[in-house]
Parts: structure tokens; C-alpha cells; sequence
């Protein structure tokens, strides 16, 4: 196989890739459920659109979620069919959310009793005392009553 041929082919196992990992990503409504299924050490490669959570996902593993095709083009979101809820926690060193847009996290008031517990805190996205990382992302309309965005 020429090395032509070869690129071809890898382009199509890439994208088939993509596709793959945005349908089950669909599928679960991005609930957590493909975080949950991936290996420690492994990559979630999200295709650009919307992937709405209906509830909090919790990154508690080794694991990288990243938006394959550019900053802000794979966009976690909050349903507005769920509960009022924060969009994502890290809660692990190994935990990298990269070039991911995360939107309409929200803690109402009702659910903060201001002790500056950091349950309170982040309504996009909440690092645990475990640690995590993020990288590149684009974290804008999310909300909370006590501590940070």
C-alpha cells in the first residue's frame, strides 16, 4: 500500500472515529455515560455540536474529553430538559477537559447555603480536591449564586 493510499485511509478511520464518538456521546445524551466507559489513560474524541447533559458528569479517572475539531466546536451544554445543575466536575489529577465549550451550568440559590462550601462553587465546571485540568476552553453562560462561573 502506497503512502497516498495509507493517508487516505487513516483519513477515513479518523473520521469514522469522530463519528463514532459524537453519535455515542448523542446517544447518552453525554451524560456521563461515555466518561464512564472509557478507559483510565484513554482520550474522548468529541465532532463539533452540542451534547447536552441532563445531569452533572463526573470526571473522577484519568481520562481527556477533547473537541477534535478546534477550540469551542464541541460544546457540553446543560439540557434545559434536566435539573438546574453545574455541567462537569473533575475530581482527579489525570482529568483533562481540552478545547471543549461548557454552557449553562447552573447552582440556583435554593441549593447553596453559603458556608463557602466548595460544593457551592462553579456553575460550568467544579475541580474537586483531587485536582483536574482544563485546557483551552471556552466556559461562558454558566451561574452560580456563591463562588465563580
Amino acid at each position: 500500500m502506497d503512502a497516498e493510499m495509507k493517508k487516505r485511509l487513516r483519513h477515513h478511520e479518523d473520521m469514522y472515529l469522530r463519528r463514532l464518538f459524537g453519535m455515542l456521546a448523542q446517544m447518552a445524551k453525554a451524560d456521563g455515560k461515555v466518561v464512564d466507559a472509557a478507559d483510565d489513560g484513554s482520550t474522548v474524541h468529541l465532532a463539533a455540536g452540542v451534547y447536552p447533559v441532563d445531569t452533572e458528569v463526573f470526571v473522577n479517572k484519568k481520562i481527556t474529553v477533547r473537541s477534535d475539531d478546534g477550540r469551542g466546536a464541541a460544546i457540553i451544554r446543560r439540557s434545559d430538559k434536566g435539573p438546574d445543575t453545574r455541567v462537569l466536575t473533575l475530581d482527579h489529577a489525570g482529568a483533562r477537559l481540552e478545547d471543549l465549550a461548557i454552557t449553562g451550568g447552573r447552582i440556583p440559590e435554593d441549593q447553596v447555603n453559603y458556608d463557602l462550601n466548595p460544593n457551592n462553587c462553579g456553575g460550568g465546571i467544579r475541580i474537586g480536591a483531587n485536582g483536574g485540568w482544563v485546557v483551552g476552553c471556552v466556559i461562558t453562560n454558566n451561574s452560580t449564586t456563591s463562588l465563580g462561573d
